[in-house]
């Protein structure tokens, strides 16, 4: 629970009014009283309402969402349909974008506290390995809704799509068409929506016992040149892949445009499967294998687990973690690979 003014200032024997003004480091204040009580309230994980400062009395309609990255579709997309939904819902969204850096996100979740929100959705960033930001919220009863990319030792409530299984299910479609060298470009292990396909693809490949198999792990951030990068290792010597499954869309990007560079021929001399933009697959010529990702079902998935915390919010500490799966549904196919 909450720290309240009210009780910094029973415990210090001093003023509600006196607390609160220490707390805005109000001059009126003595230095020394002023110190005591700052120290204390951060002692015991007190954090100043931003928003009761500005405005007494006022209701919490505010939900924050955090992403690592603003200009990625998906993650554009999925802040398109919940701004609509929290409009529908008298709610208004505060977006942050960690940039996919950790310091920053734990710099952002600590305004959010301030701020004081009705909730929290997020995405969480590309090198965040531990859950101890968000797991203040969690100490302070803010509703937490983890979407795409979540944190095992944080035990809130998620939306996942069935990643693991449209991969082993992509290698199998890729069997049936001929294929026999499937190669994999993929992000980071320990994000989790890469490590449920990569885990995906290996379990796929370890099934079908090929003699080939590689696979081109990107450790830092995931770009085009990342995914031009990964194809050059990919086809750097023989026997070439004759398909390759991108698991991101900027990697996909990088590895089209390496293929068109050095004349290596798309549905021809290789197929590429890839995540991300449904209307940018669709556009590409030749054609490649597209995994939609169901932005409406997810975002609206994800609000519908907040809306639950928040109704029930005296209650959240004895929520039990929920995951909603979500199919992911493979569009554009190639019917056969031209030898």
């Amino acid at each position: 629970m909450r720290i309240t003014i009210k009780e910094i200032a029973n415990k210090l024997n001093v003023h509600h009014s006196t607390v609160s003004r220490a707390l805005r480091m109000d001059p009126r204040v003595k230095p020394e009283t002023g110190d005591r009580i700052r120290q204390y309230a951060k002692e015991n994980g007190y954090y100043i309402n931003q928003n009761a400062l500005r405005l007494r009395g006022s209701v919490r309609n505010t939900i924050a969402m955090i992403v690592p990255e603003i200009n990625h579709r998906f993650f554009s997309s999925i802040i398109n349909y919940i701004t609509d939904l929290a409009y529908e819902n008298n709610y208004v969204i505060s977006i942050y974008q960690s940039n996919n850096d950790y310091a920053q996100e734990c710099s952002i979740i600590e305004k959010v506290i301030q701020q004081d929100v009705a909730g929290v959705i997020a995405s969480v960033s590309g090198n965040t390995y531990s859950g101890e930001y968000y797991n203040e919220l969690k100490r302070l009863q803010i509703p937490l809704v983890f979407f795409d990319r979540l944190l095992g030792d944080v035990d809130t409530p998620c939306v996942t799509t069935n990643n693991r299984e449209v991969i082993e299910i992509l290698v199998d479609d890729l069997v049936g068409m001929g294929c026999k060298r499937i190669a994999h470009v993929s992000g980071p292990d320990h994000i989790s929506v890469f490590h449920d396909r990569n885990q995906g693809y290996r379990n796929a490949i370890s099934k079908i016992k090929p003699s080939y198999f590689r696979e081109h792990i990107v450790h830092d951030l995931v770009t085009v040149q990342s995914g031009s990068l990964a194809a050059g290792e990919l086809f750097a010597s023989r026997p070439y892949p004759d398909a390759v499954i991108s698991t991101a869309f900027f990697l996909t990007i990088g590895v089209m445009a390496y293929l068109h560079e050095h004349s290596i021929r798309v549905s021809k001399d290789v197929v590429v499967a890839g995540f991300g933009d449904r209307l940018f697959n669709s556009l590409l010529h030749p054609s490649i294998i597209s995994v939609e990702q169901p932005e409406q079902e997810v975002a609206e998935a994800a609000f519908r687990l907040l809306l639950q915390q928040i109704s029930r919010e005296d209650d959240t500490g004895k929520n039990q973690t929920s995951q909603v799966q979500l199919k992911s549904a493979i569009i554009h196919p190639i019917t056969q690979l031209n030898k």
